[in-house]
């Protein structure tokens, strides 16, 4: 394999203009709201949270896909983790998603729709799957990524306040994550319906009776662990996120649990956990998929104009474009079904094999 540093020096030189991250591919646009909710419970435990709501609107407005220092800081952190020298600044400061106009008369929201919580993999951040959550948004979901203040590498508040994290991975550090990240799930949910919260915000209070959650990595084992916590959350998602260092499921879990798997080896704790998971299950795998892979990343150097293939040992080579959709339909699919009831449909019958060729099914049960 050609050496890293000596390729990344001709990949990284067209990126100085801002450039459009991709629309959400659904039947609508989306709206963008960001900020705090405050736990006073755990000594003013502050989340910072992205909204992404479905709307209809003529045109669209380009806004920063993070803050300014948020974007530096992610690519200082992603030079130190693939051990590159080359500045990755202008990748993260100019990505801009097209979202709709919160206030303006020609925006039309979406009323009464579903709720997913989408949690991201240890020392990330949110805004690693905004592309993901406006396309999910854009099928009809509410999408509200969340940060961790447990673990998220750096959170920036509206205040000018930040925090940074450097997490030791310890396996009791790790489960001890876990505990305080489904706590950070629950309390979003307490705060859907409290009107005043959600006007801080701008928002305006959301029904909590479909209610899900998904994540990556460590975020989907969070989710997994949410909903076996609290019943609130009617299904969940878990992208690739190991179960060796999840708190002990021991009356199992009754809601809907979709496990997605990369090309990694086959993870034993999933083969473990399969048999508490006592409502509908299914367990895919994505070929040509790596654990990193479902980040934005790769997304926002195709955006850029960059080359995709970069870390192919970290990210896969599968087209980023052809993930989101994957992903959206499945979880989509997921999502209806479980809100509905019964779980079910096309994809997740099987019906469609050459639809996404790349996903197959390990083994499913229970509907």
């Amino acid at each position: 394999m050609q050496p890293l540093l000596s390729i990344l020096p001709l990949l990284l030189t067209h990126s100085a203009v801002a450039f459009i991250l991709p629309s959400p591919p659904g039947q609508y646009n989306v709206t963008l709201t960001t900020g705090p909710l405050i736990d006073s419970s755990r000594n003013n435990w502050v989340l910072m949270v992205s909204v992404f709501r479905p709307a209809i609107c003529a045109s669209t407005v380009a806004v920063p896909n993070m803050p300014e220092r948020t974007a530096k800081y992610q690519a200082s952190y992603a030079q130190r983790m693939f051990n590159v020298t080359e500045d990755l600044s202008s990748q993260f400061l100019q990505a801009q998603l097209p979202v709709c106009e919160c206030n303006s008369s020609t925006t039309a929201l979406v009323k009464d729709t579903p709720v997913l919580i989408l949690s991201h993999g240890l020392e990330g951040t949110r805004l690693y799957h905004n592309v993901i959550a406006s396309a999910l948004a854009s099928e009809g979901f509410t999408v509200i990524t969340t940060d961790h203040p447990s673990d998220t590498n750096i959170i920036e508040y509206p205040n000018g306040h930040e925090i940074t994290n450097n997490i030791t991975f310890i396996p009791e550090v790790i489960t001890k994550l876990i505990e305080v990240r489904a706590a950070d799930a629950s309390f979003i949910i307490d705060q859907l319906s409290n009107a005043t919260a959600m006007a801080e915000l701008g928002l305006g209070p959301f029904p909590t009776d479909r209610v899900a959650m998904l994540g990556h990595s460590l975020g989907g084992v969070t989710s997994v662990h949410a909903a076996a916590k609290d019943p609130r959350i009617r299904a969940a998602i878990n992208w690739d996120g190991t179960l060796e260092y999840n708190p002990p499921l021991a009356q199992g879990i009754s809601q809907p649990v979709s496990l997605v798997a990369t090309d990694r080896p086959t993870d034993t704790s999933w083969e473990e956990a399969w048999s508490k998971l006592n409502g509908p299950k299914l367990w895919t795998k994505i070929a040509g998929l790596q654990h990193v892979g479902f980040i934005d990343l790769r997304t926002i150097l195709k955006a850029a104009g960059q080359d995709i293939n970069l870390f192919p040992e970290l990210f896969g080579m599968i087209d980023p474009d052809e993930l989101k959709d994957m992903l959206v339909a499945y979880t989509t699919e997921w999502m209806n079904g479980a809100f509905a009831g019964k779980v079910g449909g096309p994809l997740l019958e099987g019906e469609e094999p050459d639809r996404f060729p790349a996903v197959s099914v390990i083994k499913k049960d229970n509907y």
